[in-house]
């Protein structure tokens, strides 16, 4: 019966235009505003909204003069056609008939979205329902879906570090598998200018230079200084007299990430002693996985560090980044308490 209503519906608007003549088709095309708008007008289109229900809301807005002409000429013109979900911006002059057709051909806004170097799958996922990406909890989940990180060409156990930071373009409402993807993708084209040869590394490998390129995101501040930075965790990682890495930003991450407290103005030595195998005072060599994202300066440094006898650093400037490096432990006293002095006199 509805079917029938439709059809009648249908042969009655194509009879009152043949009947009307160029007229009554510019009268369904046109269907300015009843005031010229004179900026652009944004609506998104949310599930479950339909052609009248759109048509509606143009019209109660004062983009359209009248929904029902909008909706006869979806009839006549657009039968079948559906409204993607997403954002469209609308131009002033636009007629109903351009309206129509740009929102039927999905021509929607994509939503720039900047990750900087050093996030976290949280920050990230927590930024992409923000601004209405996708879900930041369905981000989560692939991004700890084993399948769908093999898919994508990696053994572990999360993406976290296999993000590369940078500014993306998505659609709103855009699949969560399709962001952590472009991410990704994003990713491997790095590593390909960074190590050509990355592909032929195996599973163990690559993940420890990922690892480690996180860890030195986190710490360096210096361009230049990051290759040397990565020089100091390498040896330590060598030196069986040196088997803690020693590195502030894991216990950060510990705290934040995994017990999901605030992030600490300073760290106490109680923090140091946080039994976790992400913790790099208390567990040895490096973490069992990334604790960020790390960006192209890191990732580099950690494929090309430096070569160094260097095992300690420590701040020599805080407001410019820099560090002394030094290779014995008492030239790391004497620069721990240059620091100190300075920090004092100030």
């Amino acid at each position: 019966m509805a079917k029938k209503i439709k059809v009648l519906l249908a042969l009655l608007v194509l009879v009152l235009l043949a009947a009307a003549g160029s007229g009554g088709y510019y009268c369904i095309s046109r269907n300015e505003a009843p005031q010229a708008w004179t900026e652009d007008y944004d609506i998104l289109i949310e599930p479950g909204m339909t052609v009248s229900s759109i048509g509606l809301k143009l019209e109660r807005d004062g983009v359209l003069r009248s929904y029902y002409v909008f909706r006869l000429y979806h009839e006549v013109r657009g039968r079948g056609n559906t409204v993607p979900t997403g954002s469209y911006t609308l131009t002033p002059g636009m007629t109903g008939s351009e309206i129509y057709r740009k929102l039927v051909s999905g021509q929607q806004n994509l939503i720039s979205i900047t990750v900087p170097e050093g996030w976290t799958l949280s920050k990230i996922a927590e930024r992409l329902e923000d601004v209405g990406v996708c879900s930041g909890e369905d981000f989560l989940d692939v991004a700890h879906d084993k399948d769908f990180i093999a898919g994508l060409g990696f053994s572990s156990d999360s993406l976290e570090g296999y993000l590369f930071p940078d500014t993306y373009r998505f659609v709103y409402g855009e699949s969560a598998e399709n962001v952590a993807g472009a991410m990704v993708d994003n990713f491997k084209e790095q590593l390909d200018r960074i190590y050509p040869d990355w592909k032929d590394l195996t599973d163990k490998q690559l993940r420890e230079k990922i690892v480690m390129a996180s860890i030195v995101e986190k710490e360096y501040r210096l361009d230049g200084e990051a290759p040397l930075i990565a020089s100091v965790f390498y040896n330590r990682l060598d030196s069986p007299e040196f088997p803690h890495l020693q590195s502030c930003a894991t216990v950060v991450y510990v705290m934040t990430e995994i017990q999901g407290k605030a992030h600490p103005e300073r760290l106490y030595y109680r923090d140091l002693e946080i039994a976790s195998p992400y913790n790099t005072y208390y567990a040895e060599g490096l973490p069992p996985g990334a604790i960020a994202n790390p960006g192209y300066t890191a990732l580099d440094a950690a494929f090309h560090p430096a070569r160094t006898n260097y095992v300690f650093f420590v701040v020599k400037d805080s407001a410019a980044g820099s560090h002394n490096f030094s290779a014995s432990y008492g030239d790391f006293l004497n620069n721990k308490g240059s620091y100190l002095e300075s920090f004092r006199s100030k």
